[in-house]
């Protein structure tokens, strides 16, 4: 077969929910293969569905410095319907892409995605999405990039590799996303918001995204970082830090490209903590943002950290009840043109 495994329409699934099935990757990998759906492990058409079921790469070292590119694990692949496709209590060990999601590579569009309970060590990409329609269900996910290889504490080997490339939240062109108690650590980013690259037939649809009750640890450029025009992106719950064990965290927990646009954003109930140079840096030139909505938000810095909100000009910033300590240049530092005053209320620290 051209693929371990292809999972047909409407009934077909492998599962087994008292002890699971592990399966053992050994074809796939070359250059390139990541983004051919050729070479993915199993491929999932309509209303398929795989659970209980573990995936481990035996020729995939993680004493290597860079990995062996493999196809997806499971990718989400139908000509016809990419919908109600369904991946519950899965694990991989090493896989390059584990949950591929990305309509782009069939060339089509998703709806009806339910990815819940998954765990694992994946290099590249946990879970990705793109070309989304409509719904989805992203919930209770966990990817730890240091299960790879716990006696690498100074990432000198693969884990010092995802540290600097890995992305475990990759989230395309969609529409309503929601992202729901996932986990990461060890990643250069958390969550990726890319609505910045073209997929799909120019499709660009603009969200909303939606984080909450998430948290990411210990990433080296942001937690969240997001690219291209974004209707709404709400960060609700959770806890973010870029702070890590065996590299110097550059990261902040926000971060925009040259080229993001965000209409509104909102932040409530979130915690951040460790070396952050911001807890949000929206300063890079040409980007563009609407309102901004700071609540509950209480962050601690640390030497090197600067001011904890950064922003270009754009319509409107309201903060309140948000505590903040340990950013040498204090709590706000705004640049360009603003329709509205900042307004700050509370107590600050």
């Amino acid at each position: 077969m051209s693929n371990g495994y292809l999972l047909d329409a409407s009934t077909e699934s492998y599962s087994n929910a008292t002890t699971g099935a592990v399966f053992s990757v050994l074809w796939g990998s070359g250059t390139g293969n990541s983004n051919n759906a050729t070479y993915a492990a199993i491929k999932m058409q309509q209303d398929s569905a795989v659970k209980d079921c573990g995936f481990w790469y035996p020729n995939q070292s993680n004493t290597a410095t860079t990995p062996t590119e493999y196809g997806s694990t499971l990718l989400v692949y139908d000509t016809n319907a990419n919908v109600h496709q369904t991946a519950t209590g899965n694990w991989c060990a090493n896989c390059y892409n584990f949950l591929d999601w990305r309509g782009g590579i069939s060339g089509i569009g998703m709806a009806g995605a339910y990815i819940s309970d998954n765990t694992g060590s994946p290099i590249n990409y946990g879970i990705a999405i793109n070309f989304m329609v409509d719904w989805g269900t992203i919930q209770n996910n966990h990817f730890n990039s240091g299960a790879i290889n716990q006696g690498d504490t100074t990432g000198t080997y693969l884990r010092g590799w995802i540290q600097n490339n890995g992305i475990a939240f990759y989230v395309g062109h969609s529409d309503w996303v929601l992202l729901d108690h996932d986990e990461a650590w060890g990643y250069k980013v958390g969550a990726y918001a890319d609505f910045n690259t073209s997929c799909c037939s120019t499709y660009t649809a603009s969200g909303p995204v939606i984080l909450q009750n998430s948290q990411f640890d210990a990433m080296s450029l942001s937690d969240i970082y997001t690219s291209g025009t974004i209707m709404n992106l709400r960060i609700l719950g959770g806890t973010g830090t870029s702070f890590n064990n065996y590299t110097l965290a550059q990261g902040i927990f926000l971060a925009g490209s040259s080229t993001t646009n965000i209409a509104s954003l909102q932040l409530d109930g979130v915690y951040t903590f460790a070396t952050m140079q911001n807890v949000i840096n929206m300063t890079a030139s040409g980007t563009i943002i609407g309102n901004v909505s700071i609540t509950n938000v209480h962050s601690t810095g640390a030497s090197s950290s600067q001011y904890a909100y950064q922003f270009n000009g754009g319509t409107s910033i309201y903060i309140a009840g948000s505590t903040y300590t340990g950013y040498s240049g204090g709590l706000l530092y705004t640049s360009g043109s603003w329709t509205n005053a900042p307004v700050l209320s509370g107590n600050f620290q």
